[in-house]
């Protein structure tokens, strides 16, 4: 296989880490102070289940958006590889199943193992990044991920709407390879209670 142009290099760098805010749906986080440990609380059973895209349009034209937006800066040959890249690796997972274990939330995306949700706030190393999981006041999962050196950090946010039927993937990712932050959110109903569109 060729080896890319030197000219691609930062842009197929910038695209990699942007799917790591999705694959990211799944994996990273940023140093901070340590936070509250906490035990898996029985109000995480909501997040449990099987859901499925749902709200396509809205979130892929929202997520093209910031992949434009952050790659505007870059020359026209760079830009349009790091376009096509990032929109091909951050293509959302079709659905997840999420199994409340005794002290995680198991992940399959599209079937494949993710890194389980663990939110006591203890650092964790995972195979492409390090990632710390804790709950928030109101009831949200938040992950922040870092892969270290200029290969990107960011925070994932998990939300469940009021009446159980609609989970939020909610991606921020910062690279400074990107014009800025990249905000972008997935949204997901529970299989069963209504047909994804």
């Amino acid at each position: 296989m060729p080896r890319p142009l030197a000219s691609q290099r930062p842009a197929r760098r910038a695209a990699r880490i942007a799917s790591g805010a999705l694959a990211a749906l799944l994996v990273g986080v940023v140093a901070h102070a340590e936070p509250e440990v906490l035990a898996l609380p029985d109000s995480l059973a909501a997040f449990a289940g099987r859901w499925v895209r749902t709200e396509h349009a809205r979130d892929d034209a929202t997520r093209t958006a910031q992949i434009e937006r952050v790659t505007a800066s870059m020359s026209f040959v760079t830009r349009g590889f790091a376009r096509s890249v990032m929109q091909s690796r951050m293509q959302p997972a079709a659905e997840i199943a999420l199994t409340r274990g005794t002290d995680a939330l198991a992940v399959l995306a599209d079937a494949e193992e993710r890194p389980a949700l663990q939110p006591d706030g203890r650092l964790r190393q995972t195979p492409n990044s390090e990632v710390t999981d804790r709950l928030l006041p109101d009831g949200r999962i938040e992950r922040t991920w870092n892969r270290g050196g200029d290969e990107g950090r960011g925070v994932v946010v998990w939300e469940v709407s009021p009446d159980g039927t609609l989970l939020f993937v909610r991606a921020t990712a910062h690279n400074p390879h990107y014009e800025g932050a990249m905000q972008y959110t997935t949204t997901y109903r529970r299989a069963g209670d209504e047909t994804a569109h």
